[in-house]
C-alpha cells in the first residue's frame, strides 16, 4: 500500500516533467503538429483544454509500456497518478486563463504563464509548477520584471472549449464560428 502510494505521488511529479517537455520541446521547438495546435493557443488562449483525441490514445499507450517495464501492479499507481497530474494541468491551466487567484501561489502561477504568452514565449514553459524552468534554464533572470508586466491582466471572458470536448451537448449551443476560434483544429496541447 506504500510502494503504491509512493508510486502514485511520483506519476504526479513525473506529469510535470512531462508537462515541461510536451510545452518546452514538442510544441515550441519541434515543428508539426503539436507547434501548430500550441500556437492556435497562443492566438486564442481560451482554447486551453486538450482533445482527448490526443491524450487518451497517449494515456492508453502510457498504460501499456509502464505495465511492459514495471509490471500491472506497480504501473497502475505510477500511471494514475500520471492521469491526476494532467487533470490538475488541465484544471490550473483554465484557471490561470480564467479567474483572479486568490493566493501569493496561485498569482505566482499566473504570472509565470502570462509571462510565457505575454512576454517571453521562448521561456516559462512550466505551467503547474516553475520547478523545471529553474532545473533546465528557461526562467530568465528578467522573471521579476516580466511577472510585473503580467500582473495586472485581466482573466480571459467567456468560454473555454470544455464544452465542445466534454460537454458536446452544451457545445452545440455555440455558433459554428466561436466553436472553430476557440479549438481551432485539435486546440491546444498545452499552453
Amino acid at each position: 500500500m506504500l510502494f503504491s502510494a509512493v508510486l502514485f505521488l511520483l506519476g504526479i511529479g513525473l506529469w510535470t516533467f512531462v508537462e515541461y517537455l510536451i510545452h518546452g520541446v514538442l510544441s515550441h521547438r519541434l515543428r508539426g503538429f503539436p507547434s501548430r495546435a500550441h500556437g492556435s493557443h497562443h492566438r486564442n488562449p481560451r482554447g486551453v483544454f486538450t482533445s482527448p483525441r490526443l491524450w487518451m490514445p497517449t494515456a492508453a499507450a502510457a498504460l501499456a509500456l509502464f505495465a511492459l517495464a514495471l509490471g500491472l501492479a506497480s504501473a497502475l499507481p505510477l500511471w494514475v497518478g500520471l492521469i491526476v497530474g494532467f487533470a490538475l494541468y488541465e484544471l490550473f491551466h483554465w484557471h490561470i486563463h480564467f479567474r483572479t487567484p486568490r493566493t501569493r501561489w496561485g498569482r505566482r502561477l499566473r504570472a509565470h504563464h502570462l509571462a510565457h504568452h505575454h512576454v517571453n514565449p521562448r521561456a516559462y514553459y512550466g505551467v503547474t509548477t516553475r520547478l523545471w524552468d529553474h532545473v533546465l534554464g528557461t526562467l530568465p533572470e528578467s522573471w521579476h520584471r516580466d511577472y510585473a508586466r503580467v500582473a495586472g491582466l485581466p482573466p480571459s471572458r467567456g468560454h473555454s472549449n470544455f464544452a465542445r470536448f466534454y460537454l458536446p451537448w452544451r457545445a452545440s449551443s455555440q455558433t459554428p464560428d466561436e466553436t472553430r476560434r476557440l479549438t481551432a483544429r485539435g486546440a491546444g496541447p498545452h499552453g
